[in-house]
């Protein structure tokens, strides 16, 4: 005696209509599988292009940022033409936002990277798209680990000032 599911299986196989569905559904995951973000961003980050400039202007905004706002540089890369800088982990106290969701502890750190644009041709400089990333880490008790969370209209708004 042949299993009911196999039974079912080959009918559903044999029936053209019913291999339509399952190819037009199979279509339809994959491109939403591709559409998606593949987990590239990251809730508890802040992320804007902040502007264009040449490598000497990256270099002095990138300073006067980490100055007003008290960040150390943790590291510092040049690839070609790239460039990155990564701050250390810095300690806030929670905002009221924070706070009320529970948040004892913050600590957040600054990227801001510089990717060559083009040419500008008045000038033959190298123009650099300049990105910058606010990062946010929590802890929900005075022993509990760090966690990324979604970050709080508060804190995004922090990093908003921060890039502008």
């Amino acid at each position: 005696m042949t299993p009911l599911f196999i039974l079912w299986g080959n009918k559903m196989i044999n029936n053209g209509e019913s291999l339509k569905i399952i190819l037009i559904s199979l279509i339809c995951l994959v491109i939403n599988t591709c559409a998606g973000s593949g987990g590239l961003t990251k809730p508890n980050r802040h992320m804007a292009v902040v502007g264009e400039g040449s490598y000497y202007n990256f270099q002095n905004s990138a300073e006067k940022i980490l100055d007003r706002y008290h960040y150390t540089v943790y590291r510092r890369e040049e690839y070609g033409a790239r460039l990155y800088i990564e701050t250390q982990w810095k300690d806030h106290k929670p905002l009221d936002d924070e706070f009320v969701l529970g948040i004892s502890n913050v600590q957040t750190r600054l990227i801001i990277e510089a990717k060559p644009k083009m040419r500008d041709a008045s000038s033959n400089r190298a123009m650099n798209t300049v990105k910058f990333s606010g990062e946010v880490l929590v802890r929900l008790g005075p022993m509990s680990d760090w966690k990324e969370l979604v970050m709080t209209p508060s804190r995004k708004k922090y990093f908003k000032q921060c890039a502008d």
